[in-house]
């Protein structure tokens, strides 16, 4: 493993310092076909770690917002690989 951090950064880690909570939200608004449905919940599982059983049915009554919180990085490749399928989504924080 190879780790590319200041040394600020290192200790915030070792101190337990800097433990970084996900505080970001997807809403799905509407996806343009039955297949981006199907597809959009498959991605959900797989980018957010969300359970299927969850992804499924809120693929199905949209709009709704992820109840899985996510990182940034993980919000902006959800929503963009969605997008990619033809889901209408958008982040939104809860900061």
């Amino acid at each position: 493993m190879i780790v590319l951090a200041t040394i600020e950064g290192l200790r915030a880690v070792e101190q337990g310092t800097m433990i970084s909570q996900p505080t970001w939200r997807v809403k799905i608004e509407k996806t343009l076909s039955d297949d981006a449905s199907f597809e959009g919940a498959n991605l959900i599982v797989r980018i957010s770690g969300c359970p299927l059983h969850t992804a499924r049915p809120l693929m199905e009554h949209l709009p709704a917002i992820l109840p899985t919180p996510l990182y940034k990085h993980q919000a902006y490749l959800l929503v963009g690989e969605l997008r990619r399928l033809g889901v209408i989504a958008q982040i939104l924080s809860e900061e």
